[in-house]
């Protein structure tokens, strides 16, 4: 028989925690911007002392690297849900759709005053970049799909479309584009889309 070991109290509680804090930091994100956030708006959002959200999280740049790695938890989530059984240039679609909808749309995490910062972290950290690396390789699953279907545009290659859309998810300046209404999230959505799959209009 196998051992199953769930975590204790104290760990779920902390997890809990930080799950707040992430959260919190996030809205603050979004509503203050990184460079007007400070650790004591943080601790305030969450109703926590500084001194607790110091044992979490050592600083502000540690803060806004964990929430963009539970962003590319959360993307992954997202993404294996998509149904299997649909056609493969919905399922493109679909993914398309969510991770544009979770990094640019209500609620997703403003990094462009963060990227300075935090930059070379992300590039060293193993974490994120497993993540990164993991959810490359579902990306990739999806495009090659649609290309074996050939309902990927004419010419284009699995390799330089994949890349093209992980490196969409790091293009911070729309997050200003989007905050001054010169594009929507639907407008990226369906250009990307038109971008890389046939369409017969």
């Amino acid at each position: 028989m196998i051992d199953i070991v769930r975590p204790s109290l104290k760990e779920r509680q902390r997890k809990l925690r930080e799950d707040a804090i992430l959260d919190g930091a996030a809205t603050l994100m979004d509503t203050k911007g990184f460079t007007a956030m400070t650790m004591d708006d943080v601790a305030n959002e969450v109703g926590i002392s500084k001194a607790t959200l110091y044992q979490h999280f050592p600083s502000k740049g540690d803060l806004a690297v964990n929430v963009a790695v539970r962003g590319l938890d959360r993307a992954y989530e997202q993404i294996a849900a998509i149904d299997p059984d649909l056609p493969a240039d919905e399922r493109l679609k679909q993914l398309i759709e969510k991770l544009i909808g979770l990094r640019f749309g209500p609620g997703g995490a403003r990094f462009i005053e963060a990227i300075p910062e935090i930059v070379q972290t992300l590039k060293s950290q193993s974490p994120y970049k497993e993540k990164e690396t993991r959810n490359a390789a579902l990306i990739s699953q999806f495009v090659e799909d649609a290309s074996k279907a050939r309902v990927l545009g004419k010419g284009l290659s699995t390799f330089v479309v994949v890349r093209s859309i992980i490196g969409l998810m790091r293009y911070c300046e729309f997050e200003i584009e989007i905050r001054e209404g010169k594009v929507t999230v639907p407008e990226i959505i369906d250009t990307v889309c038109r971008m890389i799959l046939k369409y017969e209009d």
